[in-house]
């Protein structure tokens, strides 16, 4: 069967912050689908700076860079989405990069939200080879409408975020799920820089299934569980399963977690 990118799968956004630049430090979140296993990844928000808005003509846009992960681990459409809100159509049809390359344009919607506020919704194509080639330069994107033009730019630390992001669900989507409902790996130097911790130990959640005992005690993407009642998790492949190895349905474990230099204890009950 036909893999469908608004029907089947959810989608992978990467949202960038009006006031976020390069050396930001850029947060990266999961979410999984739990029929069909599909994997969401958000950052952090973006509003498209050049774009500018007056008291009597509102106008604004913003964007978002998203891919789909499927149940297998495989990553398809990559596209950069862009929401644009004016009080009159701009009907955007294509774009184009700084090097002169035409970006394919497909549009999503086009409404009125209200007495005079329109609405476009529409993404250029873009591929992993694509964002592999930018990620030191960023995008750079120009979209044509009918009767404005809109320049689009994302900085290569979001585009590197994404990318990491993408790899860590590849990554876990090979882990089996742990009691508490939250796939894992291994702490270690390379993922402890991505998820900004220092000396690491112990095992790093990655997927955290929703309604799980480590979804509903409040356990998030990049937390690092150092220990489960005072006795450390080892940094290993089945770290965490072997920690929970004898626990039981019912139980309520005392979870020390650690989140960049700061560690906390979370009750989590199975």
């Amino acid at each position: 069967m036909k893999r469908s990118l608004f029907g089947l799968s959810l989608i992978i956004f990467s949202f960038i912050s009006k006031c976020a630049y390069a050396d930001d430090d850029i947060k990266v979140r999961y979410s999984t689908d739990d029929y069909t296993k599909v994997t969401s990844i958000f950052t952090d928000q973006f509003t498209v700076k050049d774009v500018t808005s007056f008291p009597f003509h509102p106008e604004w846009a913003k964007a978002n860079l998203f891919c789909v992960i499927f149940r297998d681990g495989t990553v398809g459409g990559y596209s950069l989405h862009i929401y644009y809100w004016d009080t009159d159509w701009a009907f955007f049809s294509s774009a184009v990069d700084r090097d002169g390359k035409e970006i394919a344009v497909k549009v999503k919607d086009r409404q009125v939200n209200g007495a005079s506020n329109l609405n476009e919704q529409f993404y250029a194509e873009i591929t992993r080879e694509y964002l592999d080639e930018h990620k030191v330069s960023g995008l750079n994107i120009r979209f044509d409408g009918k009767y404005k033009k809109m320049v689009v730019k994302v900085p290569p630390a979001y585009i590197e975020s994404f990318l990491n992001g993408i790899a860590n669900v590849q990554v876990a989507k090979n882990f089996p799920v742990s009691k508490i409902g939250a796939s894992y790996v291994p702490a270690n130097e390379e993922v402890a820089k991505i998820i900004g911790t220092e000396n690491p130990q112990g095992v790093v959640l990655m997927v955290i299934t929703k309604d799980s005992p480590a979804d509903k005690a409040g356990l998030k993407y990049g937390y690092t569980v150092i220990a489960i009642d005072g006795k450390p998790v080892q940094a290993t492949r089945t770290g965490l399963d072997d920690a929970l190895n004898e626990a039981n349905a019912g139980s309520v474990l005392s979870l020390t977690i650690r989140r960049g230099k700061k560690e906390s204890i979370v009750q989590v009950t199975l």
